[in-house]
């Protein structure tokens, strides 16, 4: 079927043979044709989109003037965005036109409508498409690992729901219902850890760039957040999603979220003091990145200056996931259902016998591990998002005028990463450590045992010995006239026997210990004398 599918012959070819007043449909056969070698997978969704599934996506325009603020409009369907983008304006009532268009899903007539007017390449859809978490490698071009006019950051995030489902018949891990291949890890509630769902995203930019009038269009394809429904992924089953669950309302901890606000004095008119303190909802960054917006109102030159909320976000979303895992390994030590949340960390090991760890589990065992490789994946990822974002090129970073905000919050995700691998490293030892010790006093006691059942033995086997010696006469077997004598000659035995288990033994000991010191003065004696 793929042989069929995928010609042999150029796309050119083939996008040049249809009509050219349908841009939308040559857009589409340039994405059958372009991308079906290479995301083989994103094509065979937008063709298996159904009339529904393709109008789920959300769409927003911001426009940036030099004379006033910024306006921006949600278009509901992918006519209404069709209809504005091939509205005329007057480019000089408000300066050029500087917009940034904000996508949420990849449905296909939003890809179509978006693609086609703005010309942008087919991979900038399809490397976003793929789940960050399965290993696919095409989601960033590695001929070209920063780009001015395009990049990708990936990122984790956590979302306080709950899923109403059996881990034994749905397993743990849910697939969104949406158009994006994106999945929810969900913790097992009788696992070693209780925490909030998790979930890994990706966030694109691709702009056409400044034109001569200075003019510019842009797109950011943000992910969607989790719906009323996910997909079961052994039989594809909708399953709701609760999100007003008091059960795991402990889990909702919103102070792991890093402080969004970069006010340093707050305006001197006391009415604007709450339009200046902003904080995002960390739900739906499509929401977010409205909701900032319009209370901060930018003016905005650059096109990449234009997403500085959304890359802040992902900071923010970022920092938030590795805190939260810093957490789980504070009380991992304890038992995390009976535990108190507010735990002091410089004392984190102090009841290390007492919780989940005082005994060896090789789920828990493999959790620790787990939670050191995925950091060292996490460390790897946010090093090529610094790559992606130029952060690592001095020449660069002055030329764009990369803020400092975002070069340090990146610094701060990659200690975080360390500081939990360093973290997990100390468990691993400490839990073998641990486990040895156990091991060791279990031996002990059982050596213990051993010797009580030896000495039993040689308290039983005299006596065994003096009956069978006994039972060759009847004369002496339990009722006749010298059964008395059985019991003159084993009492004596055994109370020999005794001694000798016990007071011999240790005699015996302390005999060998002078002995041993002996010789030992008669050596330093010897050579003293020598």
């Amino acid at each position: 079927m793929e042989d069929d599918y995928c010609a042999s012959e150029p796309w050119i070819d083939r996008a040049a043979t249809l009509c050219e007043e349908d841009p939308r449909q040559t857009y589409l056969e340039l994405i059958n044709t372009q991308l079906c070698w290479l995301f083989p997978e994103f094509v065979r969704n937008l063709q298996a989109q159904s009339p529904h599934e393709r109008e789920m996506s959300r769409t927003a325009v911001i426009e940036y003037h030099d004379k006033t603020q910024s306006t921006q409009a949600v278009f509901k369907t992918s006519k209404e965005l069709q209809c504005y983008l091939q509205t005329p304006t007057d480019g000089e009532e408000n300066g050029p036109r500087r917009r940034l268009f904000l996508l949420e899903d990849l449905s296909s007539s939003s890809i179509e409508v978006l693609g086609s007017h703005l010309r942008i390449p087919p991979t900038v859809f399809g490397a976003h498409w793929a789940d960050p978490t399965n290993p696919t490698f095409n989601y960033r071009n590695p001929l070209s690992r920063f780009s001015e006019d395009a990049f990708v950051v990936r990122y984790p995030s956590t979302q306080p729901i709950r899923i109403d489902a059996s881990p034994d018949l749905q397993s743990t891990i849910y697939r969104y219902n949406s158009n994006v291949h994106r999945h929810i890890h969900c913790y097992d509630p009788k696992g070693p850890i209780i925490d909030q769902p998790k979930s890994y995203h990706a966030l694109s930019f691709w702009t056409s760039g400044v034109r001569k009038d200075g003019s510019w269009d842009s797109v950011l394809i943000v992910d969607p957040p989790v719906g009323d429904c996910v997909k079961s992924l052994p039989d594809g089953v909708l399953l709701k999603v609760d999100h007003s669950s008091n059960e795991h309302a402990y889990s909702r901890m919103h102070s792991l979220t890093p402080d969004f606000n970069t006010v340093s004095i707050l305006p001197s008119d006391p009415g604007e003091w709450a339009q200046g303190w902003i904080h995002p909802q960390y739900y739906s960054i499509f929401d977010d990145i409205l909701a900032v917006n319009e209370s901060s109102q930018p003016r905005v030159q650059d096109p990449r200056v234009s997403t500085e909320i959304a890359r802040k976000l992902a900071i923010c979303s970022f920092l938030t996931f590795l805190r939260r895992r810093i957490l789980n390994m504070l009380r991992l030590p304890a038992n995390p259902r009976t535990t108190a949340l507010h735990i002091n960390r410089c004392d984190y090991l102090r009841e290390f016998g007492e919780g989940v760890l005082s005994s060896w589990h090789h789920e828990l065992f493999g959790f620790v591990v787990n939670v050191k490789y995925i950091m060292g994946i996490m460390a790897r990822e946010a090093e090529d998002n610094v790559v992606a974002l130029g952060l690592n090129r001095a020449s660069t970073v002055d030329d764009l005028g990369a803020p400092q905000w975002e070069q340090d919050g990146w610094t701060a995700i990659q200690e975080h990463c360390a500081k939990i691998i360093a973290m997990a490293e100390a468990f691993l030892q400490s839990y073998l450590q641990f486990t040895s010790m156990q091991e060791a006093q279990a031996a002990n006691r059982n050596a213990m045992s051993l010797a009580r059942i030896t000495n039993l033995t040689m308290v039983f086997i005299p006596l065994s010995t003096i009956a069978a010696i006994f039972s060759m006469s009847e004369d002496f077997m339990p009722g006749k006239s010298k059964s008395w004598i059985f019991w003159v000659a084993a009492l004596p035995v055994l109370f020999v026997t005794f001694a000798l288990t016990t007071e011999s033994r240790s005699s015996i000991k302390r005999w060998w210990k002078l002995g041993q010191e002996r010789c030992r003065k008669d050596r330093v004696k010897a050579q003293y004398v020598a």
